[in-house]
């Protein structure tokens, strides 16, 4: 998220769980990260990689655009009221 919320790019080497595996496929679909799954991951790879990411417009241009969304949103601060209002609501 810090990530996002800077507009950086990235290129991301999930772990083997579930949940970063997901995580990275759908930062890759969206167009703001290159993804390696770690069995493949070669100094070649990985350089080749971290300079697609340096230099990709459209990955740039995505970045910014989900920096622009992030900060709409309304970062944590947001996330907390909308925690606290669904648990409030929950409670009822």
């Amino acid at each position: 998220m810090e990530s996002l919320s800077y507009g950086v790019p990235m290129v991301v080497i999930p772990q083997e769980t579930l949940d970063q595996m997901i995580t990275a496929r759908r930062l890759a679909e969206l167009g703001l990260s290159l993804a390696l799954a770690q069995a493949e991951i070669t100094v070649g790879r990985f350089r080749e990689a971290v300079e697609r990411v340096a230099t990709g417009e459209t990955i740039h241009q995505n970045g910014k655009h989900m920096q622009r969304l992030a900060r709409e949103a309304g970062g944590y601060r947001r996330a907390v009221e909308a925690i606290m209002h669904f648990a409030q609501e929950r409670t009822r």
